[in-house]
This record gives structure tokens, sequence and C-alpha cells, in this order.
């Protein structure tokens, strides 16, 4: 992905990460995997050139991506990146649902 070109969700990061979040063909429910989930969202994003980072912030381009799960995750807000990352409203099984969806 190169910033600013348009994100091709079903290869991105986040899209692999639901793959390998899988244990015996059942989905990972650990706080290890969500916070993974979260991270690998904001590497689209700004791979995509979404987010992009200032002096003294983080600043993201919240418009529409494309991508329930991305959309949800920059709706959400958090006070900082931390509690993004931490306690973001995104989880592996947003991407379990979104791979359902696209049916890939």
């Amino acid at each position: 992905m190169i910033p600013g070109v348009e994100i091709d969700w079903d290869d991105s990061v986040s899209m692999r990460l639901a793959c390998l979040a899988l244990d015996k063909g059942r989905l990972t429910d650990d706080l290890v995997t969500a916070l993974a989930v979260r991270g690998a969202l904001l590497v689209d994003l700004t791979l995509g050139g979404r987010v992009t980072e200032t002096a003294d912030a983080v600043e993201f381009d919240v418009g529409p991506s494309g991508f329930a799960p991305a959309d949800q995750l920059l709706a959400g807000g958090a006070p900082s990146l931390s509690e993004l990352l931490g306690r973001g409203p995104v989880d592996q099984h947003d991407l379990a649902a979104e791979h359902l969806r696209r049916g890939s």
C-alpha cells in the first residue's frame, strides 16, 4: 500500500490477521488478539494515508473508508492513541464478520 492510494481491504494487514486469529477453526477470544486487530487496522489506515502525525497529535481522516471495521474504529473516538488501541470499539469478531460479508 502506498500513502494516499485507495486501500485494498481484501489484501490488508487487518484481514490477514483475522485469518490468523483462528484456533482449531474457532476465533480466539483474548485481549491480545483484539489489540492486534486494532493495531493492524491503524497500520492499514496509515499506509493508506488516512492517519497522519503532526508535531503534537495523531490525526485521522474520519471520512468513510468503505470498510466497516475501520470506519467503526475511527468513529468510536478515544482520548489517546493508547486508549484507542487498548479499548477501541473493534475486535477480531468484527473482522470475522467482514470476512463472511465479503465471502473471503
